[in-house]
């Protein structure tokens, strides 16, 4: 199902909202490594462990503290939350401003080449690569 322009900023800017909300509730989350908090991933506690997103959260609170390698530390993919969470807001907010589509047209652009078979598969190897490495640090 495709998304209309309108749909689309509405999820992200929810998404953003709820992200950043989430980020307020934990923003008390112990940060050191032995901070063993994993109730709140599923798949680890289902599972016993870790999903490629394990540790986002807390990669998250160290970026907006500006401690940067303990984000990538924690989870890399918390660098790409972060953009998303700080540069798409303002972008829809500046294309909403100025009746613009241009977030819009991003993203579809962006859907599309991220169909492309080799493209696809290089990101699976990342996000394989990215869960590899929680096993690693023993999350």
């Amino acid at each position: 199902m495709q998304l209309n322009r309108d749909r689309l900023y509405l999820f992200f800017i929810l998404s953003a909202v709820a992200g950043y909300i989430w980020l307020l509730i934990n923003s008390g989350t112990n940060l050191s490594p032995s901070g063993n908090e994993s109730g709140i991933c599923f798949i680890k506690s289902v599972f016993g462990f870790p999903c490629p997103s394990c540790g986002s959260t807390r990669s998250l609170i160290h970026l907006f503290q500006g401690e940067i390698a303990d984000a990538i530390r924690w989870n890399p993919l918390g660098v790409v939350l972060f953009l998303i969470m700080t540069i798409f807001p303002i972008w829809i907010f500046y294309d909403w401003i100025r009746h613009r589509s241009s977030f819009y047209i991003f993203y579809r652009r962006a859907e599309l080449f991220i169909r492309h078979k080799y493209v696809a598969i290089i990101l699976a190897i990342l996000l394989i690569a990215n869960w590899l490495w929680n096993f690693y640090k023993g999350y």
